[in-house]
This record gives C-alpha cells, sequence and structure tokens, in this order.
C-alpha cells in the first residue's frame, strides 16, 4: 500500500513562508492561489511576452515562478505608484535562447 507522499509530489513551490498570510482572509488566500495557478498556465502555454494584472501580494512569487521556468520578468505598479489599490502589472519576456558561435 502507498501513502499519500508516495502518490502526490508537488509541483511548485508556492514561496509562503508560516507568516506571509497573516492577515489575509480565507477568501483572499484562495484568490491568491487561483492567481499564481492562471500565471503558472499562461507561463505554460504563452512562449512570447505578455502581461498579467495580478495582486502585488503575489508579485514576488510569480516573478520567482517565471524565473525558475527561465522567463525574465518586471513588475510595475498598475497605476504608476505604491497606491495602486494593491494591484501591479507584471511582464513575462519571451525565453532567451542564446547560442555559442566559435569564433575564428
Amino acid at each position: 500500500m502507498s501513502t499519500i507522499a508516495q502518490q502526490y509530489v508537488m509541483v511548485d513551490p508556492f514561496d509562503i513562508d508560516g507568516t506571509e498570510l497573516d492577515g489575509q482572509s480565507i477568501r483572499g488566500a484562495f484568490v491568491l492561489g487561483v492567481e499564481w495557478a492562471q500565471f503558472r498556465e499562461r507561463l505554460a502555454v504563452e512562449p512570447e511576452r505578455f502581461a498579467a494584472t495580478v495582486h502585488s501580494a503575489n508579485a514576488k512569487r510569480l516573478k520567482d515562478m517565471a524565473a525558475r521556468r527561465g522567463r525574465a520578468s518586471d513588475a510595475t505598479w498598475k497605476f504608476g505608484d505604491e497606491a495602486s489599490n494593491g494591484w501591479c502589472q507584471i511582464t513575462v519576456h519571451p525565453k532567451t535562447i542564446l547560442s555559442l558561435v566559435k569564433q575564428t
């Protein structure tokens, strides 16, 4: 008989420590998780540049996820400053493929 640990594996870290969600409502935490899953899917299916409006509380997690997949990203406040009502825009750049050319 297999254990649960043998049946399931983590596909991506959520990058949440023990206190990061303090003060977050259950609904708010759920929204961050759904946003994370949607962003993960876009990374998988959109190889070109794309932009996503996300909760600023998720920005670092989503940028880190993009980096783990070899994608650079930038985050800017949605309305130009930190008073953007908790929203920011992440622009994800295409994966850079480096080729080494032998110089003669």
